[in-house]
């Protein structure tokens, strides 16, 4: 979450080719936070009964998926500029 609060308003100085890839658009920032997001959850999920990333000493998996979205956008909110956060918030 923090390091996707630092990337996201850093995402315009990215090129290729001498060309920018991101537009900088607040919709961009929040289609790939809601991305970082969804990575969080599928890595608490259960995919046919076996969890993605199990706990080792006990059934279950080691995350909470809707935990660990909350804890994900409470970090990027923390780690963000405030003005990219008010852009996302629109």
């Amino acid at each position: 979450g923090s390091a996707a609060g630092w990337l996201i308003p850093q995402r315009g100085r990215v090129m290729r080719q001498g060309r920018p890839i991101f537009t900088n658009s607040a919709v961009e920032g929040y289609l790939m936070i809601l991305a970082i997001a969804l990575a969080g959850f599928g890595l608490g999920a259960a995919v046919k009964g076996h969890v993605v990333i199990p706990m080792g000493f006990s059934p279950g998996s080691l995350f909470q998926p809707e935990l660990l979205v909350i804890v994900i956008g409470c970090f990027f909110a923390h780690g963000t500029e405030k003005q990219q956060l008010h852009e996302l918030e629109k």
